[in-house]
């Protein structure tokens, strides 16, 4: 092993910002429309507003190897679609043998877990908390406060992500802001779809 193989970083704690990554990629409201509690109110918020950036991403990648580690920080911004809270797309991980591991830095949220036979858990994600994701469970974020959350993740690089499935079948919940509350419904998308 030689001193090219290692990484080090500046991190600062207090806002979530890194001082160095090798990939940063932001996510638009419009690109949520198929993941949304309501596709109509991203029409009408994007018809208001514009297409404003949901959540940022700032990744530090590695090469698609057994052995190799991917990790970085993602912010998510507050606000809500309608009255669902911002929130990330959420995934599958391709190979379910791969877990992942969330810190939280700044700010607070829910991260919801499901996995294929549909068990649902949340887990609340805020400042000194610390997730690990099985591989085998789709995991998204939710921002429910008013300022940033912000957290690094960690995962194995030959994970492989799968967003396709969870546009198509959805989460088993959604979080939505009802009088000033956090409130975790069913989303009656999901139970259009048979996950196998």
């Amino acid at each position: 092993m030689n001193k090219n193989e290692f990484i080090s970083i500046k991190f600062d704690l207090v806002n979530g910002l890194i001082q160095w990554y090798t990939r940063k990629y932001h996510i638009k409201l419009s690109e949520l429309r198929d993941y949304a509690y309501d596709s109509n109110e991203v029409d009408k918020l994007i018809m208001e507003k514009g297409d404003y950036v949901i959540y940022e991403v700032y990744e530090i990648e590695r090469p698609v190897v057994e052995g190799e580690m991917i990790f970085g920080v993602t912010r998510i911004f507050p606000g809500v679609i309608g009255q669902e809270y911002n929130f990330t797309r959420g995934h599958y991980h391709v190979n379910k043998m791969a877990g992942e591991i969330y810190v939280g830095i700044k700010g607070c949220g829910l991260m919801l877990l499901q996995d294929l036979q549909g068990n649902f858990f949340t887990e609340v994600l805020e400042r000194g908390s610390l997730i690990y994701i099985p591989g085998k469970y789709a995991h998204r974020v939710v921002n429910t406060c008013d300022e940033d959350l912000v957290f690094l993740f960690a995962y194995p690089a030959i994970a492989g992500h799968d967003y396709e499935l969870i546009k198509k079948c959805g989460f088993k919940k959604v979080v939505l802001n009802i009088e000033g509350k956090p409130t975790i419904i069913d989303n009656p998308k999901y139970n259009k779809c048979k996950q196998s």
